[in-house]
């Protein structure tokens, strides 16, 4: 179905894909073999989308699974397991936690992979909850992408939704690992046909230029304020859209009434990658400027550690550390001293 919604760009596009994925993922390959060792015995499978994760299912006993230990020596870290000292063999759920914790850190889920609970940083769950009423009852027949799909958690999400296809854009090598162990989980799946039509490629937002006036829904979650030229992806996304097509867009920002955007001098909440936080008034200027008409805010609230937080699947520091003071202060700000972090979540139409 893709193919026929690219046209003439289509063999452009997957051989674009086709190439940056192999250049990616050369540093994954024994990655990879260990994964096609897991589909050998992998047993029958569910995709199960549950309010607080998204689950990975079986009924078979994977404790009776064994493989030999030699294929796990040879090409993963034998500290990511947790096996007898000299054993010849290694169980199913022993061998899945290692590839699963080769591919930390967990971004977005949470998941339940197989008895695997992955808490990962980000509590995705949160945010599928806010944008699902704005999202599900349009899917119908639809052709949506996902820029900057991480290990594809949304993708998943629109499993049922009906879309005609779903494509998630995602350069990130670590991240593509982990979505093609997702997808591998789910291989033997007995519902594997609700994915029948869903892709990731490793591009970036600027593989939209294959898609102008083709797209009905695009979804732009946590991407903005991570790029030094938010309009030009603005413009980039209006492009691609049908006429009446739309975006959803969750952006961080910060409270003010003013039309201004905070421009980190380094880092803010510790972390780098930060150019524009916009205000509220900003955010609706930026895409009414690139064109975008009845635009929506249908959500905002400061960003908490309910939302986003370290955890053993990311262990890294992540908000909390990132604010000051910490114990609920009666003027909260960034350890940089800046304004705390606003989530802004809202929709526009072309």
């Amino acid at each position: 179905m893709l193919e026929n919604t690219l046209g003439t760009n289509y063999h452009h596009f997957f051989e674009k894909s086709f190439i940056t994925e192999w250049a990616l993922l050369k540093s994954y390959k024994n990655f990879y073999k260990n994964l096609a060792t897991l589909l050998s015995v992998l047993p029958t499978t569910q995709l199960v989308l549950k309010k607080d994760a998204i689950h990975i299912t079986t009924s078979a006993h994977t404790e009776n699974i064994s493989l030999p230990l030699a294929t796990r020596r040879s090409n993963l870290n034998a500290k990511k397991f947790h096996a007898s000292e000299h054993p010849t063999t290694i169980t199913f759920p022993a061998y899945l936690t290692g590839l699963l914790k080769a591919l930390i850190p967990w971004r977005k889920g949470p998941y339940n992979i197989l008895g695997h609970l992955i808490e990962s940083e980000w509590r995705s769950s949160l945010k599928w909850e806010r944008i699902k009423p704005v999202i599900l009852p349009y899917c119908n027949n639809k052709c949506i992408i996902d820029v900057g799909a991480n290990n594809g958690y949304f993708m998943y999400r629109l499993a049922e939704s009906g879309a005609k296809w779903v494509l998630g854009l995602e350069p990130t090598a670590r991240y593509v690992a982990q979505y093609d162990l997702l997808r591998t989980c789910l291989i033997t799946s007995s519902n594997h046909d609700l994915l029948a039509n869903h892709y990731l490629s490793p591009l970036g937002y600027e593989a939209l230029d294959y898609f102008e006036a083709r797209i009905d829904i695009i979804l732009l979650l946590g991407i903005l304020y991570h790029h030094p030229n938010p309009l030009a992806i603005l413009r980039q996304v209006h492009r691609s859209l049908k006429k009446g097509g739309s975006v959803i867009i969750d952006c961080q920002g910060i409270s003010d009434e003013q039309n201004i955007a905070l421009f980190p001098s380094r880092t803010y909440t510790k972390k780098r990658g930060f150019w524009f936080l916009p205000t509220r008034n900003t955010l609706i200027a930026w895409l009414s400027r690139t064109g975008f008409q009845n635009i929506d805010i249908f959500y905002e609230n400061t960003l908490t550690a309910e939302e986003q937080r370290r955890s053993v699947w990311a262990p890294f520091p992540s908000l909390s550390e990132g604010l000051s003071p910490q114990n609920s202060p009666a003027v909260l700000q960034t350890s940089e001293k800046y304004p705390p972090p606003i989530r802004y979540y809202l929709t526009a139409h072309k």
